[in-house]
Order: C-alpha cells, then structure tokens, then sequence
C-alpha cells in the first residue's frame, strides 16, 4: 500500500539490530494498516539511519518510537534532524506493556497486517508468553526464532498511542 491509498497521520516504528538479527522498520496509518515494511540485515547505522529518515521523509509522521536500548547516536541524529523521535528503551516491564497493546490491538482488529508481511506474520504466530516462578510474564520469540518485526510494529503501536492497555482475559 502507498501513501496514496492510505490515511494519514502515520507512525514509525523501529526495531534496530547490527549484527545479530533484522533492523525492522513499520509505518502505520492511522487505520492501523501497515503500509510499509522494510527489513535490513547487517546493516551499517549509516544505512539505518538513512532509511528511517527515507520513511519519515515519505510518510512524515506524527512519531517515530525507535528502539533506544543500545548506545548509538540514531536517535539524536534524528532528533537533530528535526524529526520528532520517542526512544524506547526495552526493558521487561515495558516491552510486557508494548507487547500487550499490539495483542489488545490486533484481537480487536484495529491493526491489519498485511498478507504479503508473510515474515511479521510468522513472528506475530509464534511469539509466545512464558511465566517465571516468580509469576512474572516476558514475551519472546520461541528459540530459533526472531522478534524484531513484532518489537518494530509494538513500537508503531506505541507511537500510535502509547496508553497501556487492558489485555483479554483470554490470552
């Protein structure tokens, strides 16, 4: 989908890796349609960064959440840019309070993932839920697996409307 044929304001969602794993990217339309995904691998943070703004540039949105937890200068770049960043450093309480707003927000169908997304499909299917002893809930991919494009289209979520949730008593 275009900018053309979706409904604006838009928000950025960015999931960073280097070397391990996918830098993620997702815009969201303010339908909850994705309307655009890139996946990078082992890029260099030049290139990063670069297409972050590509997006912003194209979709100008109302909020780009970045992943903020390693030490890296995107997000000051960005901010000095003049683009208007929320940097999100994960952490478990609030990757448990982003990862809960996507679920309550795709059981209510207000995020539509597209069928070509067949990766963020994948992702979203086998993320799963594990408790500890000590009853405290964490969300993760299952071992083998990625979470990039679910953490990238929470953070989307987050930029949309950063209110946590109430998740469905049937999860």
């Amino acid at each position: 989908m275009s900018a053309a044929e979706s409904t604006g304001p838009y928000f950025i969602g960015a999931d960073f890796a280097r070397v391990e794993g996918w830098t993620v990217i997702v815009v969201l339309d303010a339908e909850g349609r994705i309307v655009a995904f890139k996946r990078l691998q082992q890029a260099t943070w030049t290139r990063i960064q670069q297409t972050v703004e590509r997006f912003a540039d194209t979709y100008t949105p109302n909020a780009i959440a970045l992943d903020a937890t390693r030490d890296n200068k995107i997000v000051q770049d960005l901010e000095d840019g003049g683009y208007f960043v929320d940097p999100v450093r994960f952490s478990p309480s609030n990757k448990r309070t982003l990862v809960e707003n996507l679920i309550t927000d795709l059981e209510a169908g207000r995020i539509t993932i597209p069928e070509s997304a067949n990766t963020l499909i994948n992702e979203v299917e086998v993320y799963e839920s594990r408790t500890s002893e000590r009853g405290r809930v964490r969300y993760t991919a299952p071992s083998g697996f990625h979470d990039d494009c679910v953490d990238a289209l929470a953070l989307a979520v987050s930029a949309e409307d950063p209110t946590p949730r109430t998740i469905p008593s049937t999860l």
